[in-house]
């Protein structure tokens, strides 16, 4: 599949090389919700109060729903964020090879355990700018099969990452390609994650926090925590 793409990933070397001396970053997302497009700039309403928090270096990452000062906003729109799987605090680390989640079921804490690369990605040759960075566009199809409908229906998650920025992490768990993630769109185009704020760190900066591993909760792997959220869930509570 890359070796259609060998011109794009020379150029992905390249960029690696000359900007090797960044040393951490911090960017600050919307959400937005639309239906089929790529790009939240056409037929998407970006939802207000609703922004996280991607904190990264080039071995670990956490990303997290940012504080509002408005609790109206956040009452207005916190279903978007349940419904989006964006709850929680997401972490991955390169180095001890984990990819966790910890999140609140039905006021019960667990910390859960994902494969470190679950995204098939295939990229393509679609680019674009969004902020001062150039991206590409990527892809990766899942299929879910849905008891209401009795079928099996094709989940399309879109990516758009920066070769420029070399951290291989991304919004709510989207991660594994060859630059930072800046835009996402997931359930085929329904919600999308984009890049407001970015704030890099290069090497003698002071990065001014600290990536830190999630620890609370009862630790379980994505299997076992489908079976203890069905079993929450049919227990009443």
């Amino acid at each position: 599949m890359f070796g259609k793409f060998n011109c794009i990933i020379i150029a992905f070397l390249c960029v690696f090389s000359s900007y090797s001396q960044i040393e951490a970053i911090e960017v600050t997302y919307s959400q937005a919700i639309g239906k089929t497009r790529d790009t939240v700039y056409t037929n998407v309403k970006k939802l207000a109060g609703m922004n996280y928090s991607l904190k990264a270096n080039s071995t670990s990452a956490v990303f997290v729903r940012k504080k509002t000062m408005n609790n109206d906003y956040y009452a207005a729109n916190e279903h978007y964020m349940y419904s989006s799987g964006a709850s929680g605090i997401f972490y991955k680390n390169l180095e001890t090879n984990e990819k966790l989640r910890e999140e609140d079921i039905y006021g019960e804490k667990i910390l859960v355990s994902y494969p470190m690369n679950d995204l098939d990605w295939v990229i393509t040759k679609d680019f674009k700018m969004i902020d001062d960075f150039l991206v590409y566009k990527a892809y990766s199809v899942q299929k879910e099969f849905s008891k209401t409908h009795n079928k099996e229906f094709e989940i399309v998650t879109t990516a758009w990452f920066a070769p420029k920025i070399p951290f291989s992490f991304g919004p709510r768990g989207c991660d594994g390609l060859p630059g930072l993630i800046l835009e996402a769109s997931f359930y085929s185009g329904s919600i999308y994650f984009v890049a407001e704020k970015i704030t890099i760190y290069s090497e003698g900066d002071k990065k001014g926090f600290d990536i830190v591993r999630p620890t609370k909760g009862k630790e379980m792997t994505f299997d076992e925590s489908l079976i203890y959220v069905r079993k929450i869930s049919n227990s009443g509570n």
